[in-house]
């Protein structure tokens, strides 16, 4: 028996004692923000319902049916900003529809699996109906499916957003001091924290007087004590990056003289996750379905807000990160361009 099976014979039991709530294809449960979406809510003090389609190139178009029997249409671009969902109607786009200006900024709500937008309230407001994500049983079920070792992915979520040598760039949850040693013995040179300055306490095992002991060690200095270059941007999962994230971010992972870096955050999962995924789409030619793929096989879920992450991808457009790069001033290494 190996070390990974009674461990993985437990949560296949715990899953089997959760009721199914979604489809047993995971692609289903990504809760897209590209495709079509119930519209419902009130303008003017009259009810109406509709459909909401955004489409890939971050173009949307929308129709509200009012209980009076009149239609609105509505066209523009889409974008994820922070927390929410910003629709912003084109020059000519917009026949009807709410009042409050060309641009509307929706705000997420609903519990930690149902997931809405709502704009508004009172007498003008509308609410975008996205589903429900993927709790941590499915998520459990999912990864069996996949044949991960769960032991692996829950205690290291430990991969490579690109495998090149000594030029590799590595991912992992929030590393521990032997994951530091770890990381300096394979010849690393930088560690890229997307969840702050890791001033925090951690532990670390020393030998003494032939004995094994633990002492406290805080993570930043003991990083930069290995030798290592430390750097650092305060993400959050549950928003999605701004500009300037994605540029201090991409400014290390372009850096050839950084190299090998190792990327994390806290779980390895949302932040590392969409950053790893937009490095993979932007400058190594993987599709947005394959960078997708790799995100959710290293546990990323649309779930309890972290689902931000996946619709900040999917209406990514190519060019965005190299264009902001341009204006800060960054040199891409030419085999990317």
């Amino acid at each position: 028996m190996t070390r990974t099976q009674p461990l993985r014979g437990a949560l296949v039991l715990a899953a089997a004692l959760v009721p199914a709530l979604a489809p047993s294809d995971a692609r289903a449960q990504e809760i897209p923000i590209v495709g079509t979406h119930r519209l419902r809510g009130q303008a003017g003090g009259v009810a109406f319902e509709g459909a909401l389609t955004i489409a890939a190139d971050a173009t949307y178009r929308l129709e509200r049916r009012r209980a009076d029997g009149t239609t609105e249409q509505e066209a523009g671009r889409a974008a994820v900003v922070g927390k929410g969902i910003v629709l912003q109607t084109g020059a000519g786009g917009i026949t009807g529809g709410l009042a409050g200006g060309a641009a509307r900024a929706y705000a997420r709500e609903g519990g930690r699996k149902r997931i809405e937008w709502v704009w508004g309230s009172g007498a003008d407001h509308e609410r975008i109906d996205m589903g429900e994500g993927e709790t941590v049983p499915e998520l459990v079920r999912r990864l069996l499916a996949e044949g991960r070792e769960l032991r692996w992915v829950f205690k290291h979520n430990r991969g490579y957003v690109e495998r090149d040598g000594a030029r590799s760039i590595h991912r992992s949850k929030r590393p521990e001091p032997r994951h530091v040693d770890a990381f300096v013995r394979d010849g690393g040179r930088t560690i890229l924290s997307l969840s702050g300055p890791q001033d925090h306490e951690a532990w670390r095992t020393v030998r003494v007087d032939g004995e094994d002991t633990r002492e406290r060690v805080v993570l930043s200095a003991y990083i930069r004590a290995q030798g290592l270059r430390h750097e650092y941007v305060s993400m959050s999962a549950s928003r999605a990056p701004s500009d300037a994230e994605l540029v201090a971010a991409f400014r290390v992972l372009l850096d050839d003289a950084a190299r090998p870096v190792l990327l994390h955050c806290r779980g390895g999962s949302d932040r590392t996750g969409v950053i790893g995924a937009i490095f993979q789409h932007e400058f190594l030619g993987a599709s947005k379905a394959q960078a997708k793929r790799e995100m959710r096989a290293h546990m990323w879920v649309a779930n309890d807000g972290t689902e931000i992450q996946g619709a900040y991808f999917d209406l990514y457009q190519k060019g965005h990160v190299r264009a902001l790069l341009a204006a800060a001033g960054v040199t891409i290494p030419a085999r990317y361009r």
